[in-house]
């Protein structure tokens, strides 16, 4: 799966127009970015920018270096606290990326910044090196003016770069933290009555002795003058703990025993995608529905949370991955597919034989999926209506899975015809996941092979037969790329798990064409 990080970093400047558009144009450069959020009075300019994880890398380094020819510490005034030019960097994850890699990319940006820039870089949250400077408080006590003083202190040596004051910049605070976000549930009710539900759910509750329900949760009744309503207004520190539609629930639960109305909700700013997938997946489990498509999951979600209640909320500009793209779509998903077709015949090692593993073993997952797409919904297939429901999905997601596999297959290719140095995990890794993918999807294709419409049994066949031939293909990648690993005692080990998983997928392939063979 392709890697999404989105970073919101904030810099100490929000008068000079020229030098905003400077550091805006010089990031821009590199990933998307998204929104820039001026504040004069405080002197300080917010920017999100978005995009791989190189790529945001890349578009920080190019703003920072604007940011030490245009920003000088030593004449800055504003009303926000701050330390640095670039005061703080907070990493945030969107798709693909463990709370490991988002540490580790948030590390490497700081490394990067601390040597070739020359500038004191302090990592916090996630990122911390030390529990009594995890936060950005603690980091930032004493700011910009106490900062000569304190940086030489062995406690508050920077974790990259000089541990020495540097008058021009100060220093910078980077790290990675869990995606928040501000989620409001408004009613028709008194300000006190939504105080009493906030104290209900947010974690910290009435006081010690009384928590509230919701883990990551922070939550407070205020009165919205606009729309003349009152709203639980919530801020969810991390959305992998708790999530809107849990917060809603809760609200509603509460809500009911006050018998008082709610009337939708509002979500602030840009989100990621996964957190209304999130959403839908709750109401579709919750009410059995079947829905698999990613744009009506979002049109349920909008709907079931009441997200249009005070504003439209449209996706094209509220989701981040539509605004930058989906993001997801690497160099051959973005292809089309003529164009996919000469590159593979084309003079060049990429794409090659493992992407076009992928490729058939993508369209074979497909296939199975069209043939239970093609059953569910018709009154005459009503008696396996239940089976579909249970076996589309699992196709669904192993043809996202290969598709994805289809972008990873061309990057190790790539990688592998312009490396020297050997053989890199990446050569052995992608095969054998193609491989595993592959075989996820038997089990259902199986079923699917018994209770489909007769009328897709070329399709699934076929489907079959892909899967196989993709297989085998990938296995044969993988003979290769091993011939140059050293060690003989690892060589063997993965080409007998490689094996293992190409048997499998063989036997099965024979067991679905021996059911289709049967059926008339």
């Amino acid at each position: 799966m392709a890697q999404l990080v989105v970073c919101a970093p904030n810099f100490s400047e929000g008068r000079r127009q020229d030098v905003i558009s400077a550091i805006g144009d010089a990031m821009s450069a590199q990933a998307s970015l998204i929104d820039v959020n001026v504040n004069e009075e405080a002197n300080r300019t917010a920017y999100t920018i978005v995009g791989a994880p190189d790529a945001v890398i890349e578009a920080l380094m190019a703003g920072a270096k604007v940011a030490k020819q245009k920003i000088d510490m030593e004449t800055h005034t504003g009303t926000h606290p701050r330390m640095g030019a670039l005061d703080v960097c907070p990493f945030k994850p969107i798709k693909g990326m463990s709370p490991e890699g988002l540490v580790l990319c948030s590390r490497h940006f700081g490394r990067r910044l601390g040597d070739e820039m020359g500038v004191p870089v302090y990592m916090y949250e996630m990122s911390a090196t030390h529990d009594y400077r995890k936060t950005l408080a603690q980091i930032r006590e004493g700011q910009y003016e106490g900062l000569a003083e304190k940086i030489v202190k062995p406690e508050w040596k920077p974790d990259y770069g000089p541990a020495c004051f540097v008058p021009s910049w100060g220093a910078t605070v980077a790290g990675a933290r869990p995606y928040s976000v501000n989620f409001n549930v408004n009613l028709l009710a008194t300000k006190e009555q939504a105080n009493r539900i906030a104290l209900n759910i947010r974690e910290e509750g009435r006081s010690s002795t009384q928590p509230g329900r919701l883990k990551a949760v922070k939550a407070q009744g205020r009165f919205h003058e606009e729309q003349r309503l009152v709203q639980v207004a919530v801020t969810i520190v991390d959305t992998s703990i708790t999530s809107i539609h849990e917060v809603y629930e809760e609200c509603l639960k509460d809500a009911k025993d006050l018998r008082v109305a709610v009337v939708g909700s509002h979500l602030e700013g840009i989100v990621p995608l996964g957190i209304l997938i999130s959403a839908a997946d709750y109401y579709i489990k919750k009410d059995d529905l079947f829905i698999s498509d990613e744009e009506q999951k979002v049109k349920l979600a909008i709907e079931r949370l009441g997200l249009d209640s005070l504003h439209k909320f449209d996706p094209k500009t509220r989701i981040l991955e539509n605004i930058v793209g989906q993001g997801s779509c690497g160099p051959i998903l973005s292809m089309q597919v003529r164009k996919f077709v000469e590159s593979v015949g084309g003079r060049t090692y990429t794409p090659g034989g493992l992407t076009v593993a992928a490729t058939t073993a993508a369209l074979g997952a497909a296939l199975g999926s069209m043939s239970g797409w093609m059953t569910f919904g018709l009154k005459k297939f009503q008696s396996v209506e239940t089976n579909m429901r249970q076996l589309i999905p699992p196709l669904v997601r192993s043809t996202e899975e290969l598709l994805n596999l289809m972008d990873a297959s061309y990057q190790e290719t790539a990688s592998t015809a312009t490396s020297v140095s050997g053989v890199d995990s990446s050569e052995i890794q992608v095969p054998l996941q193609i491989l595993k993918s592959i075989n996820k999807c038997w089990t259902s294709f199986l079923d699917m092979a018994k209770y489909a419409s007769i009328a897709c049994k070329p399709d699934m066949q076929i489907g079959a037969k892909s899967l196989e031939t993709g297989a085998w293909a990938a296995m044969q990648m993988l003979r290769a790329s091993t011939q140059d690993l050293v060690n003989v005692e690892q060589r063997s080990k993965i080409t007998s798990e490689a094996r293992g998983e190409l048997q499998h997928c063989q036997d099965m392939c024979r067991e679905v064409l021996k059911i289709l063979d049967e059926r008339v």
